[in-house]
């Protein structure tokens, strides 16, 4: 996640293929975008937008999930969240 921390679009773009879905579920107690992102582009954006929302005590990681690519939350080094990209 060292691309979205930095804030380096390009790299972040050559993370996702072209037909990327974005879903997410705030479970109602945080905001989250209403409707799935679609596309490299605008899941790039939306991520850097809101990565000043995340507290600085979230350590992500880039990882395989179930062969897939995806994203672990960590909060004081225990896995709190795993997201399929």
């Amino acid at each position: 996640m060292c691309d979205l921390l930095s804030g380096d679009t390009e790299s972040l773009l050559s993370l996702f293929t072209h037909d990327v879905a974005l879903s997410i579920d705030g479970g109602g107690k945080v905001k989250a975008a209403r409707k799935s992102l679609y596309g490299a582009f605008k899941t790039t954006r939306f991520l850097l937008v809101v990565k000043h929302k995340a507290p600085e005590m979230f350590m992500y990681r880039l990882a395989h999930i179930n062969g897939q690519p995806g994203i672990i939350k960590y909060q004081k080094d225990v896995p709190l969240l795993c997201n399929g990209l």
